[in-house]
């Protein structure tokens, strides 16, 4: 609370009511009493166009959790409301997401639980997901955005894309398999399955696509809410025709009215059991909502700033609250965003009102869900994930990076393969590898100086710090000022690199003929731990040795202290340091 508030522990009582700690805790406090009244027509117009295309995505969504299809609604209900009371984003949509009800239903077993234990440890997941949040933003963890590059992000999420379509392929064609979550157990039970196909239902189905895939073509009908208007014509032709008598599975009863309140079922070793698996749904939850939400920012209003650890509170929140009612995760929505952005929403009062069209439907309309098509839902959900399959990534990669290209495929094959949890993971992995491979080779410089000759015409600006040297060099050998070797590492120097600095030194001053002093530019050198000093020990050494002496040039002043402290701890070792010259 003190990192998140600025405030110690025990004045926490008499300054929390303060206003900026109100306006940390409550965003909306902030936007609200400057907040322009004409511009309510456009969030109420963004807020509508967002809550009639999330009913039928979030019924869809829900079916890939392995839930009843009014779970969807709960969960593009209670999280909405709660975000936008703490959420810092104008523009991000929360609710239902396909990435995230993938990896839902990933982490656990639906066939291996009745439904009403499934249900309770989706609920549980959702607790922990958002409390997990909320102690990140308390010791202002929002850093972890950083850990996923954009290839493994591109990566799993193309990955899940293919997984989700794939997964919905045999409810399209009018049959069931039994659940999967890698690509090839989805192919296996679906080609094994085929000979069960409906007709009727992959007919309906496609016909649903078709209408999906036409209303989006011309640029004035993008913000017809499509999924709505197939979801009307599936309901009508399911109940002009009696559709369930051949065959086609209905959604069937969806109860009526908002969601009850119901604590969590918490046991402790299903909390344990499943505290790797909400970890993951928590930071790569975050992630997609804190990368949406910077992303429309900067394109609608560059002027507001979206705080990592405002929107990890903001989130955690939402995810919490929604588990008491009876929500699976939630996290920020790219398209519905993106639609919400398009139609001029202001501020977060179009999540309020897409909850409470949510809210009217939940009231008033889920008896006509009753002659739904599950078909028509899966044809939802084909259409909307193909928009996150990146292939252009690939295209883009192979002609930029290489490297880059590797954790990309990584990603993507190990999330198909392996799940989406663990392709993430092997791909952050082979990240990291590549990291500290980059920053073992860093770019090391060498140039060579006569005695009191100016430097070419690249090495003017050093100009100065070589005669610093030469006054050095009179002070300790007369002899010795006619050569001299400038390095310049431009790169921090720890444990990754430090043998690479050494050899580089070595190699240099036996290629260069006798030099009398090496100079070491640290300019770029933000840290340095205790394997490096160990290094420049030995290699101090060995210079002394060939009667060189190695000089260090603009130098930190903490990372100066740290050499004059090894130094000394080190009695036959002495570090001649010529001070910060910037």
């Amino acid at each position: 609370l003190h990192q998140l508030y600025g405030m110690p522990f025990f004045d926490l009582p008499q300054k929390l009511l303060t206003r900026d700690s109100l306006y940390t805790l409550l965003p909306i406090l902030s936007w609200l009493p400057r907040y322009k009244w004409t511009d309510i027509k456009y969030d109420i117009a963004a807020g509508i166009t967002c809550g009639v295309t999330v009913i039928p995505q979030g019924m869809a969504y829900a079916m890939i959790v392995g839930l009843p299809p009014i779970y969807g609604l709960y969960c593009a209900f209670v999280p909405p409301l709660v975000y936008f009371l703490f959420g810092s984003s104008p523009h991000l949509i929360v609710g239902p997401t396909a990435v995230m009800s993938l990896m839902v239903a990933q982490e656990l077993s639906l066939d291996s639980l009745s439904p009403e234990d499934y249900e309770a440890q989706v609920f549980l997941i959702s607790f922990m997901t958002g409390a997990i949040n909320i102690l990140l933003s308390i010791c202002r963890a929002g850093f972890v955005e950083n850990f996923l590059s954009h290839p493994v992000i591109s990566g799993f999420t193309s990955a899940a894309g293919i997984l989700i379509a794939c997964g919905q392929l045999a409810t399209l064609f009018g049959f069931k398999v039994p659940h999967s979550s890698t690509l090839d157990q989805i192919l296996y039970h679906f080609v094994t399955q085929f000979k069960h196909t409906n007709l009727w239902a992959f007919l309906l189905g496609l016909g649903c696509i078709a209408i999906i895939v036409a209303l989006r073509i011309p640029s004035k009908l993008r913000l017809v809410p499509s999924a709505l208007v197939v979801v009307v014509l599936g309901i009508l032709l399911a109940w002009l025709l009696r559709l369930e008598n051949v065959g086609v599975e209905i959604v069937g009863h969806v109860p009526r009215g908002p969601p009850r309140i119901s604590l969590p079922t918490f046991h402790w070793q299903s909390m344990f059991n499943l505290l790797v698996q909400s970890f993951t749904i928590s930071v790569i939850g975050f992630m997609e909502a804190f990368s949406i939400a910077k992303t429309f920012a900067l394109r609608c209003k560059p002027s507001v700033r979206i705080s990592p650890n405002r929107e990890l509170f903001g989130l955690g929140l939402a995810n919490l609250v929604g588990s008491f009612f009876s929500s699976y995760p939630a996290t920020g929505s790219f398209s519905r965003t993106a639609v919400n952005a398009r139609v001029g929403a202001r501020s977060g009062f179009s999540n309020l009102v897409a909850a409470v069209l949510v809210l009217l439907t939940m009231l008033l309309l889920t008896p006509v869900f009753y002659y739904l098509p599950k078909t028509v839902l899966a044809s939802i959900i084909i259409t909307a994930v193909i928009n996150i399959i990146d292939f252009g990534e690939i295209i883009f990669l192979f002609k930029t990076c290489k490297l880059d290209l590797l954790v990309f495929l990584t990603a993507f094959t190990g999330a198909l393969f392996l799940g989406v949890k663990w392709g993430v993971l092997v791909a952050v992995f082979l990240s990291l590898l590549l990291l500290a491979f980059r920053l073992s080779r860093p770019n090391i410089s060498s140039k060579s100086f006569g005695s009191r000759n100016l430097p070419d015409e690249e090495m003017k600006p050093l100009s100065c710090i070589i005669d610093v040297v030469l006054k050095q060099l009179d002070a300790v050998e007369e002899s010795g000022k006619e050569n001299v070797l400038f390095l310049e590492m431009e790169a921090p120097f720890f444990f990754v690199n430090a043998n690479r600095l050494q050899d580089s030194i070595r190699e240099v001053s036996r290629t260069f003929q006798g030099p009398s002093a090496i100079v070491l530019d640290m300019f770029y050198c933000t840290d340095i731990d205790s394997s490096s000093l160990h290094c420049l020990v030995a290699l101090q050494q060995e210079m002394l040795s060939r009667s060189i002496i190695l000089l260090f040039l603009r130098c930190r002043s903490d990372i100066r202290e740290t050499i004059i402290r090894a130094s000394s701890h080190f009695n036959d070792v002495s570090f001649i340091e010529l001070g910060d010259l910037q």
